[in-house]
C-alpha cells in the first residue's frame, strides 16, 4: 500500500555519451536545468559500451537517451520533447509533469 506522503521514485534517465560531444553537452545542460538526476554511461574509448548502446537504442551516434528504459533518441529528440511540452510529463508523470526530482528532494 502506498501512503499519501510517500513520493514516487524518480524516473530513471540513462544517457550514453562522450565527454566532449557538443550534443552530449547540450543534453546534459537541459537535464541539469530541469534538475533531473541521470546516469551517464561514458562510451569514450570503450567499444563494448558503444556496442551495448547501439544494440539497446538502434542509434549509432551519441548521446542516446533512455527514460524509464525507453529509447527516446538523442539531443535533438530530447529538445523536441521539451519544446512540445512532453519531456516534463515523461520525467515526472506522477506530479503531472513539473520537472524531475533530485536526490535531495
Amino acid at each position: 500500500m502506498r501512503l499519501p506522503f510517500m513520493r514516487k521514485p524518480q524516473t530513471e534517465v540513462v544517457m550514453y555519451a562522450t565527454r566532449f560531444c557538443g550534443y552530449c553537452v547540450r543534453a546534459r545542460r537541459l537535464l541539469e536545468q530541469k534538475k533531473v538526476q541521470y546516469q551517464e554511461i561514458r562510451v569514450d574509448n570503450d567499444p563494448g559500451l558503444w556496442r551495448e548502446m547501439e544494440e539497446k537504442s538502434g542509434g549509432r551516434t551519441v548521446p542516446q537517451i533512455f527514460i524509464d528504459g525507453v529509447a527516446i533518441g538523442g539531443c535533438t529528440e530530447l529538445y523536441a520533447l521539451d519544446a512540445a511540452g512532453e519531456l516534463d510529463k515523461l520525467l515526472n508523470p506522477a506530479a503531472g509533469g513539473h520537472g524531475g526530482q533530485t536526490a535531495g528532494d
